[in-house]
């Protein structure tokens, strides 16, 4: 990796490259924008009826913007409730981004897209492109754990990866799994926004309420929890939001001791995160965190978050991480 190029600048010609040389051959040039042709995709998503939009290169984060396609919109309005039968949220839902976006500071990738499945395809390009190697510890800042498994996923490409989005094999709730299965992401650390909220103990606690009358839980969130505790007990899960609310300086020195353990990191944020109370110093401070790791990958999750909004908090991030 060079690591020469002022990446933040516009593109001017095909002879410039703003881009590390381990990202060559996955980006071709065309129509002033470097378009990442793996990840373009013709067919319609069976399942959300969308396609996938191009990922480009960008040179600005005012480049990121909500497309007029509904194609791309998951829901139009929709309450959610909990394992109760609680409504604890309502959006209006918009449609999702006219692209994904690919920016790079120095040698480090950050990924922008709407509906978070996607960063599983990120994860796989930078294995490839040699950003991310044989030790890799996954950093995601999330209102939802998404960590249901997915046994069926046998993708080991990029290839692989986009074809089993497209047929909604991998999904917004189990495209991190496969990846802590198949050893390729040794441990996760998850940030909920939720101060009061410890992910294992209440694994724990759901388990220990089982057969009881009064317990009520769904198939999906009994399976998820089960997915917790499993790795929870390898030692490769752990939940650092109570910690984190109180100073995100515990997340950036987690980080940096990863990095002396040898650890890559993946930074995974999904913004609905901040819709959570007390995350406004974690936004705040995102770019400090994002300093720290390898690989970042951003969503703005169109099914649970307002996209204006999503979209405001994406661009100040990208153009902090620029400069």
């Amino acid at each position: 990796m060079t690591g020469e190029k002022n990446l933040g600048k516009a593109v001017e010609s095909e002879a410039h490259e703003p881009f590390p040389e381990s990202y060559k051959g996955f980006l071709e040039f065309k129509d002033g924008k470097y378009v990442n042709t793996e990840y373009k995709e013709s067919a319609k998503h069976t399942a959300a009826g969308y396609e996938i939009p191009a990922m480009v290169l960008s040179t600005s984060p005012a480049e990121i913007g909500l497309s007029q396609d509904s194609r791309h919109a998951e829901l139009d309005h929709e309450a959610y409730y909990d394992e109760n039968g609680f409504p604890w949220a309502e959006y209006e839902h918009y449609n999702g981004l006219k692209n994904y976006h690919l920016y790079f500071k120095e040698d480090k990738p950050l990924y922008v897209f709407d509906n978070h499945v996607h960063a599983k395809f990120a994860w796989q390009e930078a294995r490839e492109a040699g950003v991310l190697g044989d030790k890799v510890a996954l950093i995601r800042l999330d209102a939802h754990l998404d960590l249901l498994p997915c046994p069926d996923s046998t993708a080991s490409s990029r290839a692989d990866v986009k074809q089993e989005i497209v047929v909604d094999k991998l999904n917004i709730k189990n495209f991190t799994e496969p990846d802590l299965r198949a050893g390729l992401i040794d441990k996760m650390y998850f940030c909920s926004g939720q101060s009061d909220l410890n992910v294992v103990d209440e694994a724990n606690r759901r388990k220990s309420l089982r057969g009881r009358s009064s317990h009520v839980s769904t198939p999906e969130g009994i399976s998820e929890m089960n997915t917790v505790l499993e790795y929870a007990r390898q030692d490769r899960f752990e939940d650092i939001s109570p910690e984190v609310m109180k100073s995100f300086t515990y997340l950036v020195e987690l980080m940096q001791d990863l990095k002396r353990q040898g650890y890559d990191i993946i930074l995974d944020v999904d913004f609905d995160i901040f819709g959570k109370p007390g995350t406004e110093q974690l936004l705040e401070n995102l770019l400090a965190v994002a300093e720290n790791a390898d690989v970042v990958t951003c969503a703005t999750s169109p099914r649970y978050e307002n996209q204006g909004k999503a979209v405001t908090n994406v661009k100040k991030f990208v153009g902090e991480f620029l400069r």
